[in-house]
């Protein structure tokens, strides 16, 4: 018969740091384990939005498990949530490593397993008891370490509402029995007559030492006890209060929240032994090992001969086979139920979440929608800035310094620049080529669209992608507007300029779409700025159109999106590109088709409209005789495929078209409606006919896909002279329209605010403009945009108002007699003021709590924190009108006003406002 088998999971004492390490040195040499390391970075990066504790700074530069566990091992001090991840994540992963070595471990074997964890190294190990085969190890280790974090924020908080101190709450003594021990720190608690949450007590009893924990300030006193004080001691590195039997312990579900527990059993060749009593746990399901665990590792010490006597005695021998891992705030972000995110492809699904351009007569995206809705062009002729086109060309080039003719479209006032907005001094604007200039307001104009906030969490990790192409002396193709955004905007992600002959804004789309992915930055900026163009589509035109603009997309990972409560405009599910040397190779082509709709595992079906490229015809008959093909393999049955492209309306934009495509995209899955096509061959639409291909004439309902389903597809196709092709999926997103929620606020902030008093009178017409126009707008709405999603300048002007009616007559009196509007200098000390019962009244809280969330947590936190030490529940005092005052003791009126209080000084520094002083009355 086989030994039986030791599992061994530690807790916080050892070094996780190191080890976190070593996992990521061997990752590269472990499928399994390389991908664990890879999901646990998507989680926890997009999980620190709602963590404030003690290790907040660690969360706020998260950019890697290894570089955070490098940072706290410098740390003087301890911490109680990023430990604990480090610890989960170190043990899983070292147990993946493990299986990868010796996939036995846990399945194949016959003989018996035993399996012990300690303090929060039981995670781990009720993973090892209960995951049924390699496919699901993934899955639950990333519930583990959520639940880890969850439990770390919980333990964290309780912890800081006993002490707020960073200092260790867990102090081991040897040479002394615990029995003695108890009998010390039960006198010292006497003595100094400490209230019980106060109080020292023993977590654990190993087999030499004996662990005293408690708040750092009784530590403190108690290992200058005489009884204690010439005893050999070590600070351990535990910040928070574990195994404490006299606080109250948080329920599972409170830990787990919205996440659900897979219904797991424990092997049938597996024991759990409990690190209190030695005994097996008495159950058989992952649910129920996480109910027993929870209360041993909160409430119940660790007693090390207990345990060791609950393993059958060839296990207490070190003769057994024994496999040991390391020892050493989540709360409402958490909307899904299941982990799946960070697996499924939404994680590998890039959303549109802002846009903006410049163009010949276009100012914005809405611009460029009426024109190609109404079939038209943007031709504006050669304004007179320039030089007469036809003094300056000759048909037959004989003239010098002449040449042959060329019909251009231009950028109205492409000089237009706020200096003062971007900090640039007067003569450098002067040295600024008109085309950064438009580069940094496009971007800004995106940005704002995006509801992109400087302050926001994910506002530093922010990559630029530029695509240009120009035959301008080189000071014009040099990096220096895609430095001077990241200078100006504080970014510190990647930042590329990138010139593909004319599809170089298809190429930064493409960079943009991969660095999500692979968690290079949090925000993509994919920019197109052009100023030559290529000729047309049509067969029929002998000519160039030469165009200029600059088209900016903003790109976020679509689960970031939604965190965000971004307004989702559409989504990237696939990007491929190739090259083959020769942009008018069919077969090329036709495989480009295929391998999109292969790594977004649809097919030609599932394609509702082609957004081509027509740089050429010779180039336009490849891809139209590549998508007649495709269409081929298409089911009969099938509504017909729309086929079109932008460049007839705007011109050959060149280094702009791609993101040009993407602008023509977005809105046409927004608004449900295909614009005529005004440049596509008479003999390209001929052969399209034939395979179920139609080119629209007039605008169309876009409404359902062709299958008549919700998601509808466009594939974006574009190629270059130098034989790059690039095809990009974009969908529509279930979730871009945002759900309504119950709001009982009676009145709303709204801000306006600019870098000038000019500036601050202009946003004020807009906003008065806008709420004339949309008559059905929502307050609510008004007030989130501009207060949140927007970035705020110096000169301000903020309005709180409970009617859209009430706005709008505000903004007309102050623009019809303007007030004095002040710079904002340095943040004024404020004080806050804290009074005694005198001003207490049934109900005092009741609107805030009902309608903020932190003021509610706060409160009922505190409410629970009185109700243990045995004071009695004061929230009917908060909440209730009715109450009669004379039915509540007055400890628990005094206990109310206090914690409103503590509540209210949460609530403001929640909306932003610190206190510089403190007074009590």
């Amino acid at each position: 018969m086989a030994p039986p088998r030791l599992l061994c999971f530690g807790d916080q004492t050892t070094d996780s740091c190191s080890r976190i390490k070593d996992l990521y040195a061997k990752a590269t040499q472990y499928n399994r384990l390389r991908d664990f390391l890879t999901v646990v970075d998507r989680l926890v990066r997009s999980q620190r939005l709602g963590i404030s504790t003690t290790d907040n700074p660690l969360f706020d530069d998260y950019d890697s498990m290894d570089t955070v566990a490098e940072a706290y091992a410098q740390r003087t001090d301890y911490g109680v949530v990023m430990p604990t991840v480090l610890l989960c994540v170190a043990q899983l992963g070292g147990l993946i490593l493990h299986l990868e070595e010796n996939p036995t471990l846990l399945w194949g074997e016959t003989s018996k397993l035993h399996i012990v964890g300690l303090c929060t190294g039981l995670f781990p190990a009720a993973l090892a008891a209960t995951v049924p085969s390699p496919a699901e190890l993934l899955p639950l280790s990333l519930l583990m370490v959520m639940l880890s974090l969850r439990l770390a924020i919980q333990v964290d908080r309780r912890s800081r509402y006993i002490e707020a101190s960073t200092q260790s709450w867990a102090v081991s003594v040897k040479r002394a029995s615990a029995g003695e021990l108890e009998r010390v720190i039960a006198s010292f608690n006497e003595e100094q007559e400490l209230p019980e949450h106060k109080r020292a007590y023993i977590s654990a009893e190993l087999d030499t030492s004996v662990t005293i924990s408690g708040p750092p300030s009784t530590l403190s006193l108690l290992t200058r006890h005489p009884s204690i004080s010439n005893l050999p001691k070590l600070e351990l590195p535990i910040a928070a209060a574990y195994h404490a039997p006299h606080l109250r312990r948080p329920s599972l579900e409170d830990i787990l929240g919205p996440l659900k527990v897979p219904d797991l059993r424990v092997r049938r060749n597996v024991t759990v032994v409990s690190p209190n009593s030695g005994m097996p746990y008495a159950t058989a399901s992952l649910r129920g090992l996480l109910h027993f665990m929870m209360a041993d590792l909160l409430q119940n010490k660790v007693s090390w001969n207990r345990m060791m006597r609950g393993l059958p005695p060839g296990l207490r021998t070190s003769n057994a086979t024994m496999a040991v891992t390391p020892s050493d705030r989540l709360g409402s972000l958490v909307d899904e139920v299941f982990l799946g995110e960070y697996f499924d492809a939404d994680y590998n699904t890039v959303a549109i979440v802002g846009m903006s351009c410049r163009l010949p007569g276009v100012g914005s995206p809405d611009d460029l929608w009426k024109i190609l809705e109404n079939g038209q062009s943007i031709n504006k002729g050669t304004p007179a800035k320039y030089p007469d086109a036809q003094t300056s060309v000759d048909r037959f080039g004989s003239v010098k310094k002449s040449s042959q003719p060329v019909q251009s479209w231009f950028i109205d006032q492409p000089g237009l620049f706020d200096a003062g907005l971007f900090n640039v001094a007067p003569d450098d604007v002067k040295d600024m080529h008109p085309i950064k200039r438009l580069l940094l307001l496009a971007v800004y104009e995106a940005l704002e669209s995006a509801g992109y906030t400087p302050h926001s969490r994910d506002s530093r990790r922010v990559g630029t992608f530029i695509g240009q192409a120009t035959d301008q002396p080189r000071y014009l193709r040099d990096t220096v507007g895609a430095g001077r955004l990241n200078q100006y905007f504080k970014w510190d992600g990647p930042s590329y300029t990138i010139d593909t002959a004319s599809s170089p804004s298809t190429a930064p789309m493409e960079m943009a779409y991969h660095a999500l992915r692979r968690n290079e930055c949090d925000i993509a900026v994919v920019v197109g700025t052009n100023h030559l163009s290529d000729p047309t589509c049509n067969s029929t035109e002998e000519g160039h159109f030469r165009s200029e603009g600059v088209g900016v997309v903003i790109l976020k990972r679509l689960p970031d999106a939604l965190k965000a409560n971004d307004r989702v405009r559409g989504v990237i599910t696939a990007v491929v590109s190739n090259n083959t040397g020769n942009p008018c190779n069919k077969p090329p082509q036709k495989r480009l088709l295929k391998d999109v709709l292969r790594r977004a595992r649809l097919g030609p079906g599932d394609l509702d409209y082609i957004e081509g490229d027509g740089c050429d015809e010779e180039q336009n008959m490849a891809q139209v005789e590549s998508i007649v093909d495709l269409m081929s393999l298409t089911p009969e049955g099938n509504e017909p495929l729309r086929i079109g492209s932008v460049k007839p309306t705007v011109g050959h934009l060149g280094a702009a078209s791609g993101i040009l495509s993407v602008l023509k995209s977005v809105p046409m899955l927004e608004r449900g409606v295909i614009p005529p096509d005004v440049g596509i061959s008479s003999a390209s639409k001929g052969q399209l006919a034939k395979a179920k291909v139609e080119v629209p004439q007039s605008a169309m309902a876009f409404l359902q896909s062709r299958r008549g389903r919700d998601t509808r597809r466009i594939l974006v196709n574009h190629s270059n002279t130098m034989g790059d092709k690039m095809a990009l999926l974009i969908e529509n997103h279930p979730c871009a329209i945002p759900q309504k929620r119950s709001d009982q606020r009676a009145n709303y902030v709204v801000a306006v605010s600019g870098q000038t008093v000019k500036s601050l009178r202009g946003n004020q017409e807009r906003l008065l403009q806008y709420l004339q126009a949309q008559p059905d707008a929502q307050l609510a709405n008004v007030a989130y945009t501009t207060t949140a999603r927007r970035v705020h300048h110096v000169y301000r002007r903020a309005y709180s108002v409970g009617h859209v009616r009430q706005l709008k007559e505000i903004l007309q009196k102050e623009l019809a007699d303007p007030l004095p509007v002040d710079l904002v200098g340095n943040q004024p000390s404020r004080v806050f003021v804290f009074t005694g019962q005198e001003g207490q009244y049934p109900g005092m809280g009741r609107q805030l709590f009902r309608t903020c969330p932190t003021f509610k947590q706060r409160l009922l936190e505190c409410n629970n924190i009185c109700t243990q030490l045995g004071y009695g529940p004061f929230v009917d005092i908060i909440e209730r009108e009715d109450l009669d005052l004379g039915d509540m003791t007055p400890v628990q009126s005094q206990l109310a006003v206090i914690s409103l209080e503590v509540a209210l000084a949460d609530a403001w520094r929640a909306w932003g406002t610190t206190p510089g002083y403190g007074y009590g009355t």
